[in-house]
């Protein structure tokens, strides 16, 4: 709904599974910033995608033990 509200060709909405880091960091590659919905509980896996795709990633959700990627 927020894409389609934006109505902005730069916005993308992509669902990707953070357990399936190999496929998630794929799919990430080639974005400039990825804002990462996922729970608390997934933060690490979430944020080991993002950083290893090249991105920059904004936590929806609070901070944990991930602000070690940065």
């Amino acid at each position: 709904k927020v894409v389609e509200w934006l109505n902005d060709p730069r916005v993308n909405f992509q669902k990707v599974d953070v357990r399936n880091h190999e496929a998630t960091v794929e799919q990430m590659r080639g974005y400039d910033v990825v804002m990462d919905g996922t729970t608390i509980t997934l933060n690490g896996l979430s944020t080991a995608c993002i950083a290893e795709a090249g991105c920059c990633g904004v936590n929806l959700n609070g901070f944990g033990e991930e602000e070690a990627s940065n």
